[in-house]
């Protein structure tokens, strides 16, 4: 199976092409020997994705949420067994504290994972609370927007203000609902730019 570095690569490839795929490799080796860079798979996976933010000039929080969400379909394309038994993103989602560090293990090793607390605020919505950096929120929102459309789901996501005491606590509620379109509408293709277009990038 391909490595998530290998993916990432394969993701820059196709949207961007071979050139800019150069220069973020590039720029990828100058930010490993950035101060402070976690070893191993956890530093290059982020060193890469920082070095795709320079290349396209975009902050680095649009970038992870960006890089996340296109990476789930290919995630679970190479690895079918990672989420063997959910059926939607919901059900994923409210089991996340349970499979962040198998999910996180296989694909990253060594990269520190969050405590998760879900709780429904009403039938279609969830509110997701944990500690950590604001690029992990910003990937958590690329993996629900990721996850929704493998499953056939729109979600809507909202960011929540973390309280004045936990400056670090990030929330955010996610919608899942029914994909909505017209039948009469052929489905956009996989390699749909509807994200990228968003995101400007």
């Amino acid at each position: 199976m391909r490595s998530i570095l290998v993916l990432l690569e394969d993701l820059v490839q196709a949207e961007f092409g071979s050139t800019e795929l150069a220069a973020v490799r590039a720029s990828s080796s100058e930010h490993l020997r950035d101060v402070g860079r976690l070893a191993g798979a956890p530093g290059r996976v982020m060193a890469f994705i920082e070095a795709i933010a320079d290349v396209r000039r975009r902050p680095v929080h649009e970038v992870y949420q960006f890089v996340a969400a296109k990476l789930v379909p290919l995630v679970l394309t190479e690895y079918s067994g990672l989420l063997k038994g959910h059926t939607s993103a919901r059900s994923v989602l409210m089991q996340i504290t349970r499979l962040a560090p198998t999910v996180l293990d296989t694909l990253i090793p060594g990269i520190p994972y969050a405590e998760f607390d879900v709780e429904l605020i009403d039938l279609e919505t969830m509110r997701v609370r944990f500690e950590g950096p604001a690029e992990m929120l910003a990937a958590f929102e690329g993996i629900a927007m990721g996850l929704a459309k493998h499953y056939g789901e729109r979600a809507e996501t909202s960011r929540v203000s973390p309280p004045a005491f936990a400056p670090d606590r990030r929330m955010l509620d996610i919608k899942i609902g029914a994909e909505r379109r017209d039948p009469r509408t052929p489905a956009r293709p996989a390699g749909s730019s509807e994200l990228r277009r968003k995101l400007g990038i």
